[in-house]
């Protein structure tokens, strides 16, 4: 099979699951922030994010190359959106209502540009890693470095928090330590049937794999190569930092030791995941 770098593989994605993922991530985000430092500070910090945003990155990612998904297959995102904003909302926080978070939400990067550009969002396209973390991950990250700039070192210990508390709450999947390794291990040791944002965009090595570690060696990354040009001063936090926290909601006894990553200059990562209790008799070979 001939080598295809990371940087030149593509995968398809769906433009409907870029926008739910942002109105989940944007409403977690909009009031767990809300509660923390209130309504007044928690738009300053909105505002200063996009503030004279002008984005011809994003605009020439969604300028060309989408194809309409065909009706069967369309997602109704009205219905599942006012539902995400009446679980969230379901009464104001710090007096900010449903449709209040709404319209602050659709001004955020790139919804408020997919509104402007698509009648539907049902529609996808073949698409490189690195576009696809520009899509879904550059407003976000401009919202983390708005809250730095506006309080500093409590700014990145909040968001630090908010994204470990995200993370925690999105993954309701719980398995046994033995689970755990053996998906993990199947994941990385062969080729997904469909392609996606993580196969197309890190070149994995296992190193060594058991029911209780596993050694793997990231030798190509994309989201280190995305962050590292577009948001240096977050991306260790908004992408390395989750690992762990992945991977200890699913089973809190799964830890991941780490001491180099691409992300901050080094030629790999090296993970060490592992289970800090011994495999239970049943799960022995």
């Amino acid at each position: 099979m001939t080598y295809i770098p990371c940087r030149q593989r593509v995968f398809p994605l769906k433009l409907t699951d870029v926008v739910l993922g942002c109105f989940r991530a944007y409403l977690h985000w909009l009031k767990y922030l809300l509660r923390r430092l209130g309504k007044e500070c928690t738009l300053r910090v909105w505002e200063n994010a996009y503030k004279n945003y002008d984005d011809a990155f994003l605009k020439k990612i969604l300028s060309c190359g989408w194809q309409d998904i065909p009706g069967k297959d369309a997602v109704d995102t009205e219905s599942v959106i006012t539902g995400l904003i009446s679980q969230k909302f379901f009464s104001p926080v710090e007096k900010v209502s449903g449709s209040e978070a709404r319209q602050i939400i659709e001004k955020t990067s790139p919804l408020y540009l997919i509104k402007q550009l698509f009648p539907s969002p049902n529609v996808w396209r073949d698409i490189s890693t690195f576009e696809a973390l520009h899509l879904q991950e550059n407003g976000l990250s401009l919202l983390v470095e708005s809250l730095m700039d506006l309080y500093n070192k409590e700014g990145e210990l909040l968001a630090y928090d908010t994204l470990g508390a995200y993370i925690i709450e999105s993954n309701t999947q719980k398995m046994s330590a033995f689970e755990f390794m053996s998906t993990f291990l199947k994941r990385y040791r062969s080729t997904p049937d469909k392609a996606n944002i993580y196969s197309a965009g890190v070149e994995t090595k296992i190193i060594k794999g058991s029911k209780t570690e596993i050694l793997m060696h990231i030798t190509e990354c994309e989201f280190a190569r995305y962050y590292r040009e577009y948001h240096p001063r977050v991306g260790y936090m908004m992408a390395c930092s989750l690992d762990h926290a992945s991977y200890s909601s699913a089973n809190k006894n799964i830890w991941l030791r780490r001491t180099s990553t691409i992300m901050e200059g080094s030629e790999i990562c090296n993970f060490r995941i592992y289970s800090v209790r011994e495999v239970p008799s049943f799960d022995k070979s």
